[in-house]
């Protein structure tokens, strides 16, 4: 897709978040089946279990959908700039501005949970939207590493420290951080390691609830229930 115009770019963008995501009671507001906002289903098992049980898609106005997103995102026009980077912030300079004597003054921020090694498959179909391969991706190089709480908490150091050299000193950097239940590691304790000599101090720590507080989308798909573990605000200063 020519992306060469501001138009292009946002029309694209309206697309990307609309790819996927649960039925709404009320009208459409994706163009896909019954499915998870965090996750697409992969192709083989998703069509395998559509044509076992003879079902259709429903059917979805597209422009409709795009209409919607388009005036709760562009009604009121914006003068903030931003700007989005693809890189890997354990790599010094990733996170470099673009002018040398800019220095941030919040970092906020949510890595990968500890044993969450799927992000690239469950995006397959966004990434595939953007440029990507039809076929899902199931390779984890260059990922955080996960073979121990300790090479991963190494690892989110590596990215603390990115942030502090970018930072000023007053800066703050908060950190929403969870666990998933089949990997025995207390999150907590996980980033308080990763956060040891890493030119940040933590200030406070805030529990952040658990998934069960809204409408949990596993609950809809997984054939076993779990209960997801509480979720964590950590609040730290550079020192």
């Amino acid at each position: 897709m020519d992306c060469t115009t501001d138009v292009r770019i946002a029309l694209r963008g309206i697309i990307l978040g609309a790819l996927h995501g649960p039925r709404q009671k009320t009208f459409p507001s994706y163009f896909s089946n019954q499915s998870p906002r965090t996750y697409a289903p992969k192709p083989a098992y998703a069509i395998r279990y559509w044509q076992t049980r003879g079902l259709v898609p429903q059917p979805v106005d597209v422009l409709a959908v795009i209409e919607r997103r388009a005036n709760r995102y562009y009604r009121a026009a914006s003068d903030v700039k931003g700007t989005v980077r693809l890189a890997d912030s354990r790599v010094a300079g990733a996170l470099q501005p673009e002018h040398a004597e800019i220095r941030f003054s919040w970092v906020i921020t949510s890595p990968p949970y500890y044993g969450m090694r799927t992000y690239i498959p469950d995006q397959w179909l966004r990434n595939w939207f953007v440029g990507g391969p039809e076929a899902v991706d199931y390779s984890n190089l260059g990922q955080v590493l996960h073979s121990s709480p300790e090479q991963f908490a190494a690892d989110l150091r590596r990215v603390w420290r990115n942030a502090a050299n970018v930072s000023a000193d007053d800066a703050q950097m908060v950190i929403r951080f969870g666990g998933i239940t089949d990997r025995r590691a207390d999150p907590l304790d996980l980033v308080k390691l990763s956060l040891s000599d890493s030119g940040w101090r933590i200030n406070s720590v805030k529990a952040a609830g658990a998934a069960t507080e809204g409408k949990r989308q596993a609950d809809a798909f997984l054939r076993t229930k779990s209960k997801p573990m509480i979720e964590y605000d950590i609040w730290t200063t550079m020192h």
